[in-house]
């Protein structure tokens, strides 16, 4: 195994064992894509670094990102 090679399947367990880690173990802790993605974001890591952990594309890590900030930013009213 060359350098490259094992660079990338370190890469690759690192990545399992983030996802893991933000998964949660109990059912009551699992968390969806977006939460996992908007904490990664949080952190300081791209849509693309986040999409590779995560197992996403990068465009919908950004679409996620974007629409889970659009919900956050939106006020409920009784009347509208």
């Amino acid at each position: 195994m060359n350098e490259e090679q094992f660079q990338k399947q370190l890469l690759a367990r690192l990545d399992i064992v983030i996802r893991i880690l933000l998964a949660g173990s109990d059912a009551e802790e699992k968390r969806s894509v977006a939460d996992m993605a908007s904490t990664l974001d949080q952190m300081g890591l791209t849509p693309g670094e986040i999409g590779a952990i995560l197992g996403k594309a990068s465009n919908y890590v950004s679409a996620t990102l974007g629409n889970k900030k659009r919900a956050k930013g939106k006020v409920k009213t009784k009347n509208g």
